[in-house]
């Protein structure tokens, strides 16, 4: 489900440790293909997307998944880390969808930032704000927000 309401079918693999997933976004007549990566304790998801049957891509989105500070003891184990993108893949898109800005707070990072394909840049403020007003349906959302799943 795209950040428009869309359904996006997409499949992929695990290869080297990252999750590489591609398909065909119908709606707007391109390709995408979407790399989430371990690094440095977080996840990088990028994007690039095709409109000329995959020839030549462009940049789509580039954004890092942080996990929340957590408390002094609280220990996290490599399966958690596993499990971590997974469930952000269902989070945040039902989040966008939703208008929910509880829940953005809650799963983005305070220095999160997003830059689309058209090069706009939105931060956690301006995403939770969107959100808050109860006026903005998921098609007509503030540009941020765009899971390729």
């Amino acid at each position: 489900m795209t950040n428009r309401g869309e359904l996006l079918e997409i499949e992929g693999k695990i290869e080297n440790g990252e999750i590489i997933l591609s398909g065909e976004d119908r709606a707007a007549g391109s390709l995408v293909r979407g790399i989430w990566k371990p690094q440095n304790g977080d996840v990088r998801e990028t994007a690039v997307t095709s409109t000329d049957g995959g020839n030549t891509w462009k940049p789509w989105f580039d954004l890092v998944f942080r996990r929340k500070a957590s408390a002094v003891g609280d220990a996290h184990t490599s399966a958690d880390d596993r499990k971590a993108p997974a469930a952000l893949d269902f989070k945040y898109p039902a989040a966008v969808k939703e208008n929910d800005a509880a829940t953005m707070e809650a799963i983005l990072a305070d220095d999160f930032a997003l830059v689309t394909e058209r090069r706009i840049c939105s931060r956690k403020r301006a995403a939770a704000a969107c959100a808050m007003n109860a006026k903005t349906t998921p098609s007509r959302q503030c540009e941020f927000g765009a899971i390729p799943r």
